[in-house]
């Protein structure tokens, strides 16, 4: 994968990176897998799986679903938040979900943002927790890693809850590290 993939000025339909869902890139084919930092919060521009749809057990691409890099596609910067088809397994987290994505349409995936409701399992969070991606089950939500414990898959951790939660979200400080 190219290693220098930063750049502060990318190209955005309607120009809201929390909403973007674009059938094509149009003459901006060469901003896929760039990445930029707008007011704090860090952004992959990414293409979501083609096959990502209601018929899988993990169902469409929701807002605060974990995004995984695709088996074999890494390259391509294709996402799937299917965890059975996962580069790396669990290990494989490409970003959060900011929307809902069109499957086979291009969004962008956070990387870094502060308090974000993102998807969980269970109903003990506690400020302080870490959100990790959930190793056991074909559904997309995170699971509770109790604070002061290390978490099992590191390259799994979305990051540090900072809230209560609220309707099966959790406010999450998300601090993903830039590996593709």
């Amino acid at each position: 994968m190219p290693t220098n993939t930063n750049d502060q000025a990318l190209w955005v339909q309607g120009g809201n990176f929390d909403s973007a869902n674009e059938s094509s890139l149009s003459t901006h084919t060469g901003e896929l897998g760039k990445k930029c930092t707008v007011n704090g919060v860090r952004y992959q521009r990414v293409q979501h799986d083609s096959g990502a749809t209601a018929l899988t057990p993990a169902g469409v691409a929701a807002a605060g679903q974990a995004a995984y890099w695709k088996v074999g596609q890494e390259t391509s910067y294709i996402v799937t938040n299917d965890p059975r088809f996962s580069a790396g397994g669990y290990n494989g987290l490409a970003g959060i979900y900011v929307n809902a994505v069109t499957a086979g349409n291009f969004t962008f995936v956070l990387k870094k943002r502060q308090a974000f409701p993102v998807v969980v399992t269970g109903s003990t969070w506690n400020i302080g927790d870490i959100a990790q991606v959930d190793n056991t089950s074909n559904v997309n939500q995170a699971t509770r890693i109790a604070a002061g414990t290390a978490p099992p898959y590191p390259g799994g951790t979305i990051g540090v809850v900072v809230g209560a939660l609220s309707s099966g979200k959790v406010p999450v400080d998300i601090d993903i590290p830039d590996l593709a």
